[in-house]
């Protein structure tokens, strides 16, 4: 037995150092407990940290709270401004635009009864142009008319919407230079017809009745508009037969004339402020009764 054992004991030596192992290795090793995962305690909140970040957040909003402010601070502004007469704006932007009836409003209307199948009608002669209704337009110097196409005559109207006519675009000269330009319009009820827009609290028309010529009511109309710092002005020159027909005659203001005028300017300011514009619609055409001239009614402009 004791040599069976020692047999045995150097048959596993042997074994073991062919396999470049230990002995000991071929015993069963031991189970090696599993090590756990150390957990770190949990960091304690960092109340500065937060602080902080609590007052970016309020700093923020109070930010943004404060450009809200300025923001409406200067849509306000700009919104009262426009409510009022700014020379910042230069324009009134509260005031209700309207149209008017200068014409009505003075209390110019027909006369006499109207024949509603009788137009009103212009023929252009070589000094001037004449009237179906026995009167004529005599216009002094240097001028040719840029004859608007169709025909030169209107119908009376009772209608609340009558709209004018132009008849003759006549263009002025001085030598060789243009002078100026106005332009002529009949129509069937001027009353109604002759309206100005008024887009400004500025804004104004004024009528100024003159005395009537061989029966025929006159008069001059000023036309005051007014952009930002800058105003515009239109002269009318009128005539209405008893019929309610009649004729207007319109020529700009100058750009360089400065119109110091108001509703309240009385003819004679108005004659001062605007005396060139004055001076050629009332001499530069005459209006007057054609000598022993009888309506005709075939008169009529083809």
């Amino acid at each position: 037995m004791g040599k069976k054992k020692k047999f045995f004991d150097e048959y596993d030596e042997l074994f073991v150092r062919a396999e470049g192992g230990d002995k000991n290795s071929l015993k069963p090793k031991k189970k090696v407990a599993e090590s756990k995962p150390k957990i770190k305690p949990a960091l304690k909140p960092n109340k500065k940290a937060k602080s902080t970040k609590n007052r970016k957040k309020v700093s923020n909003k109070f930010k943004t709270i404060g450009i809200g402010i300025v923001c409406l601070v200067i849509f306000l502004g700009y919104y009262g401004l426009k409510k009022i007469d700014s020379p910042l704006l230069g324009s009134d932007t509260s005031f209700e635009s309207k149209s008017i009836k200068p014409l009505k409003i003075a209390g110019i209307k027909a006369t006499e009864e109207i024949d509603y199948s009788l137009p009103l009608a212009v023929t252009e002669e070589e000094n001037g142009f004449t009237f179906n209704r026995g009167y004529q337009l005599e216009i002094k110097g240097d001028w040719d008319n840029e004859d608007p196409e169709g025909d030169k005559a209107v119908l009376p109207s009772k209608e609340d919407y009558v709209y004018s006519k132009e008849v003759a675009n006549l263009k002025f000269y001085d030598g060789r230079d243009f002078s100026r330009s106005a332009q002529i319009e009949i129509s069937g009820n001027i009353t109604k017809s002759f309206s100005s827009w008024l887009s400004d609290r500025r804004d104004f028309t004024k009528v100024y009745p003159q005395e009537k010529i061989d029966g025929i009511m006159t008069g001059y109309i000023i036309e005051c508009e007014y952009y930002e710092n800058s105003s515009y002005g239109n002269i009318y020159r009128y005539f209405v037969f008893p019929d309610g027909t009649g004729i207007q005659i319109r020529t700009s203001v100058g750009y360089d004339v400065k119109l110091d005028l108001t509703p309240d300017s009385t003819f004679s300011e108005f004659k001062k402020v605007l005396a060139i514009d004055y001076k050629f619609l009332s001499e530069d055409f005459v209006f007057s009764k054609i000598a022993n001239e009888s309506t005709d009614v075939s008169n009529i402009a083809e």
